[in-house]
């Protein structure tokens, strides 16, 4: 989701650190999740969720878990700088055509 919604909306690259240890350099998704959490840091209602761990020093993405609707919405609501809704289930995870078409009606 991270890819698309980058990719589906313009948005510049932005990566100031390597924030989270199961997202390393290299990582297919590493640019865009960086650049959602630059992004999202920089917001002033943050709206990247993360997993902090061992004290706050690590952080985890999960860049392997399915997004569920609510996220996707945050996410784009965040971006966008304005309160989207969905018609979607918000606990349910999205499929890739769902995600698509939720990026595509915001474009």
């Amino acid at each position: 989701f991270s890819q698309m919604v980058v990719n589906g909306l313009q948005i510049p690259i932005s990566i100031t650190a390597s924030h989270f240890t199961d997202v390393p350099r290299g990582h297919p998704a590493f640019k865009y999740i960086e650049t959602l959490y630059d992004y999202s840091t920089q917001s002033k209602e943050p709206f990247f969720g993360f997993e902090s761990s061992d004290g706050l020093k690590t952080a985890l993405a999960h860049p392997e878990k399915h997004v569920r609707g609510v996220q996707a919405v945050e996410i784009l609501s965040g971006l966008l700088n304005k309160k989207i809704s969905s018609s979607m289930d918000s606990e349910a995870e999205l499929t890739r055509a769902e995600a698509a078409q939720l990026v595509h009606q915001h474009l």
